[in-house]
């Protein structure tokens, strides 16, 4: 019979493919339902569309050993940021009806949020405790994912010339002797890549609540973002603390 990993794997696509599916059906029922119908299915379309495209280009890119900046933010807004919040919020005001004003800061919102998350999650896999997360231990590193972390770290290293950073953090630094993943992280906090994605998580997570605050949601409604964007970022704003 076939491999037990083969078939794993057979069996998987074919479970994603049926959710995919079922998805479709459920999305489908909504928006026949809907007088909104076609706004909420373009939405759904379009993200279906930025979601299989952002995971192809994370697998080109896992097997090229890119390291590109603009590359790995294209990833995490794709297959993360978009399909995460941005999207999902603009179903919702989609198919309340919302007008293009009010669509557009939600999007602009929930990209911004969403990349929050994924640059929080980056730190958590790189840097964050197993037991605390429920996110394998060092599995992102071990692996090379080209994540906007690991290319801010490469972009520093080569920029300050930290020659032993740039040497632990590039694609074919498995085969060099001594290599462990507690010098990846070392160069990640050396370089200044850590310091420099949580300034960055922090402008997002600001940004989003002033772009989600042009929708002119009420009061109440904004302190439920606030609460969203904080935990999913792991940051305060000062936004937040003036809603709270």
């Amino acid at each position: 019979g076939a491999a037990p990993e083969s078939f794993g794997t057979s069996a998987a696509v074919l479970a994603g493919d049926l959710a995919l599916a079922w998805a479709d059906d459920l999305l489908t029922e909504t928006a026949l339902a809907s007088p909104h119908g076609p706004r909420l299915f373009e939405e759904w379309r379009v993200m279906r569309t930025e979601m299989v495209a952002g995971q192809y280009r994370d697998l080109r890119a896992q097997a090229s050993g890119s390291s590109a900046a603009d590359e790995a933010l294209t990833i995490a807004v794709l297959k993360s940021a978009r399909y995460t919040v941005a999207r999902p919020l603009a179903l919702g005001a989609a198919l309340a009806g919302a007008d293009a004003r009010t669509l557009g800061a939600l999007r602009a919102a929930g990209r911004c949020a969403g990349l929050a998350f994924q640059l929080r999650d980056d730190l958590l896999g790189a840097f964050g405790d197993p037991a605390l997360t429920g996110k394998p231990a060092d599995e992102d590193l071990r692996a090379r994912k080209l994540t906007p972390l690991l290319a801010v770290a490469v972009r520093l290293a080569e920029t300050t010339g930290d020659r032993d950073a740039a040497a632990v953090l590039a694609p074919d630094a498995d085969a060099r002797p001594g290599h462990t993943v507690e010098r990846m992280r070392a160069a990640l906090e050396r370089t200044g890549a850590r310091a420099e994605v949580e300034a960055r998580i922090a402008d997002l997570a600001a940004s989003g609540l002033r772009h989600f605050e042009a929708t002119g949601a009420a009061p109440g409604v904004r302190r439920e973002f606030a609460a969203l964007v904080e935990r999913a970022s792991g940051v305060t704003t000062q936004q937040t603390e003036e809603l709270v």
